[in-house]
């Protein structure tokens, strides 16, 4: 074999040889690419548990499933409609109307000098100036109303003085009389009591 043929061979191997290592060289590079960008993907995304939810809490969340919480302001108490509520005199009162009083009879018959039926009583618990006592006396149906007596503050009570009430109607038998109390803040009545004309 010449020497020219000879330079011509070993110049072709010396190509082959430095593409052979080149393309291993290339090989290799890309597998540890690859196989860093993988390692890099499964420390950035850490696998979640099984079973663990992986959703983020919801923005407002207001605790646990088992504190009860609840967001927002708590409620203003509030007075119901009609609500009792204690007035400076001892009764009690409702918004818009007149406060319910005690009503107390001390006494009670028939004055013949006048022929009217008369009674005398107090307001309990009560001390005020400008109410009006009144007599209701009824018998079989018949109802009568009148004898109006201005009442006075006394010291603890709100005296009713006398009432009187009189009439061609007041027949003779037994009457039920109730004593009743009116003023612009207060109303009341006693318990039912006997009456008996002669």
């Amino acid at each position: 074999m010449s020497r020219a043929a000879t330079r011509r061979r070993s110049v072709v191997v010396a190509v082959l040889a430095v593409l052979a290592v080149g393309g291993a060289g290339v090989a290799v590079a890309a597998s540890r690419s690859g196989d860093a960008a993988t390692g890099d993907a499964s420390v950035a995304a850490p696998s979640t548990p099984a079973g663990a939810s992986s959703t983020a809490p919801s923005a407002g969340a207001t605790g646990g499933a088992d504190d009860g919480a609840t967001t927002g302001s708590p409620a203003e108490p509030t007075t119901a409609g009609g609500a009792s509520t204690p007035t400076p005199s001892g009764g009690t009162t409702t918004a818009g109307r007149q406060a319910d009083v005690v009503v107390v009879s001390t006494y009670s018959g028939w004055d013949p000098t006048a022929s009217a039926v008369v009674t005398g009583g107090y307001v309990a618990d009560l001390v005020e100036d400008g109410g009006t006592c009144s007599l209701t006396l009824s018998r079989d149906g018949v109802v009568l109303t009148g004898g109006e007596s201005a009442a006075t503050p006394d010291v603890a009570s709100t005296s009713c003085g006398e009432v009187r009430l009189t009439g061609a109607e007041l027949t003779a038998g037994s009457w039920e009389a109730v004593l009743r109390y009116s003023s612009p803040d207060a109303v009341g009545e006693s318990a039912p009591f006997p009456v008996v004309v002669p």
